[in-house]
């Protein structure tokens, strides 16, 4: 399994999950995803641990329901105590908990964005085919699709913060402005008479 993707997911991910599933393996690349590869009547923990052991990266499927997950969270820490990458691709907008945090707060995140999910998924499975076939240095056409993807959201979020509140003081600003145009208008209507 040296050459495969642990996909790690929310079971209300199930959908999306399968998705970069597919569509990284349309690219060559094999992936290993529960429940779909658990050998049956093997323990389904024990299955999960063996499987990130064996794999050389994992996607992170995040989003509101995998951070809650406790078994996600033991799944992201198993490949970040065994130095695998990993890449979270966020599907939502919700903050990581403090577990997940730890092990995935200072990575670049494949973030939702006006594009559609198709769209995400497949430069999602373009950036882990680049990962798997020439490893963290990989360069070529998807090292920019990459930089336009990769970013974090707190980042985002301060920037936005940030902008709607210059624009806000300026929305305030010009409109004091224009009460007192106004009002210096009246007052010289009211004195002309």
């Amino acid at each position: 399994m040296a050459g495969r993707v642990f996909i790690s997911h929310a079971s209300e991910d199930r959908e999306i999950a399968h998705a970069v599933c597919e569509a990284i393996e349309s690219r060559g690349v094999a992936c290993w995803i529960a429940p779909r590869d658990i050998t049956p009547g093997k323990d389904y923990a024990q299955a999960l641990y063996d499987a990130i052991g064996e794999c050389a990266l994992l996607v992170l499927v995040f989003s509101e329901h995998s951070n809650r997950s406790p078994q996600v969270r033991r799944e992201v820490e198993r490949a970040a105590r065994d130095g695998d990458p990993i890449i979270p691709f966020r599907i939502d907008d919700t903050v990581p908990a403090g577990g997940l945090l730890f092990n995935v707060g200072t990575l670049d995140w494949l973030a939702p964005s006006s594009v559609d999910l198709p769209t995400q998924v497949g430069i999602l499975a373009d950036i882990v085919q680049a990962r798997m076939e020439g490893g963290d240095t990989a360069e070529g056409p998807v090292a920019g699709a990459e930089k336009i993807w990769l970013g974090s959201p707190a980042v985002v979020r301060r920037v936005t913060a940030t902008w709607m509140t210059v624009l806000l003081w300026v929305s305030l600003v010009m409109a004091v402005l224009d009460l007192a145009a106004n009002v210096d208008a009246f007052a010289n209507a009211v004195y002309a008479r």
